[in-house]
């Protein structure tokens, strides 16, 4: 009797496992296929681009915001080795809310602190509703050369 109460607790323990680890893999599925199918941004372009002393980039451009969620500052910017580097905006709107729209809006400028001589992949992170926030790869910039990349990608 003792050993048919403990294989009825583990299976219960075994079942009470696999629905959360099913509940975990459907919700990462489910952010997963939003940021793939559903970007908050998109159409990122920069317009014009310039090394700032020594050592920093500044960027300026045009983006496209398909939905109507929260931004999470700062925009964050990667290198091809995965060296994280700060980016300040000197934008009036800095760290504001756009709203969604038709048509596309001027971003800049960024300030790429560290950033010359690098190539930087742009990133965004937003709020659309409460579970997780949504990240955004907006494009990249080679800045290895004064002309390696007027425009972004």
């Amino acid at each position: 009797m003792f050993k048919t109460r403990v294989v009825v607790v583990e299976l219960w323990l075994l079942k009470g496992i696999a629905l959360c680890l099913g509940v975990i893999a459907s919700i990462n599925a489910v952010k997963f296929l939003e940021q793939t199918f559903f970007p908050v941004l998109n159409e990122w372009h920069i317009e014009h681009w310039q090394y700032e002393g020594a050592n920093d980039v500044v960027v300026r451009g045009t983006m496209y915001k398909n939905r109507q969620c929260d931004y999470i500052p700062p925009i964050r910017a990667v290198d091809q080795n995965g060296v994280h580097y700060r980016v300040e905006s000197r934008s009036p709107t800095s760290g504001q809310n756009w709203s969604s729209a038709n048509e596309s809006r001027t971003f800049g400028p960024w300030v790429v602190i560290g950033g010359a001589g690098m190539k930087l992949q742009f990133y965004a992170e937003h709020q659309c509703w409460a579970p997780w926030s949504v990240f955004s790869i907006l494009g990249t910039l080679d800045t290895s050369t004064p002309t390696g990349g007027k425009r972004g990608n």
